[in-house]
């Protein structure tokens, strides 16, 4: 099961014998997760989204270490230090009800045999540190961290669970143009279109779908 992890929804598919078999999708991702920062801290949005990208936690043996995390003071407020072990308290109760809510999903499929290849994360949720452990507790199955495949022309920054979805549909798009695999394509179009391959995929991308 590949389980996407976005801002506003987190979504799942099933696939079974190397097809899809189910879809599910619930209301709830990393948006939720920012606003309890963001409302039990009396913080921006912004700065909750900080927060929780670079100390946000949702296992306890991770926190190695509990440091404070100092918020900026605003409107003459003095900077607010907010321990690590704080906010670990907000994500992971979180994280927790998104993820019960895909298992009771999950679970009324009646699937015949159990997930032989387990749970696959992706999406930005998927970056929180002990996201793939608390899954792997609350599913009982082996859980990974997806992570996109080298591709020339894409570079580093991108290779990340959060561009999953994005470049999976260049790739499709890529595809439907009927150019094949894209990495043994990539000598002949910077040879004969002295382009990035990404570049193409791009502009299909912006005519298709804006």
């Amino acid at each position: 099961a590949l389980i996407g992890l976005g801002g506003g929804t987190t979504d799942m598919l099933v696939y079974v014998d190397g097809i899809p078999y189910s879809t599910a999708s619930i209301p709830a991702g990393g948006s939720q997760v920012t606003g309890d920062i963001s409302i039990l801290n009396n913080i921006s949005f912004d700065t909750a989204e900080k927060i929780k990208i670079e100390a946000g936690c949702c296992w306890e043996s991770f926190l190695d270490d509990d440091d404070d995390i100092i918020v900026p003071g605003i409107g003459g407020r003095p900077p607010q230090p907010i321990p690590r072990s704080h906010i670990m308290t907000i994500v992971k109760p979180r994280m927790e009800e998104i993820f019960k809510m895909i298992r009771e999903k999950l679970d009324k499929l009646s699937l015949s045999r159990p997930l032989g290849g387990g749970l696959i994360l992706t999406g930005g949720g998927a970056q929180l540190q002990g996201a793939a452990e608390l899954a792997q507790d609350i599913f009982g199955l082996s859980v990974r961290v997806g992570s996109l495949l080298p591709r020339r022309g894409l570079s580093e920054e991108y290779r990340n669970p959060s561009y999953a979805t994005a470049v999976g549909l260049m790739l499709e798009g890529y595809d439907r143009e009927g150019a094949g695999d894209p990495d043994a394509a990539e000598d002949t179009i910077q040879r004969e279109r002295g382009d990035s391959i990404f570049n193409r995929i791009g502009a299909w991308f912006r005519n298709e779908f804006f």
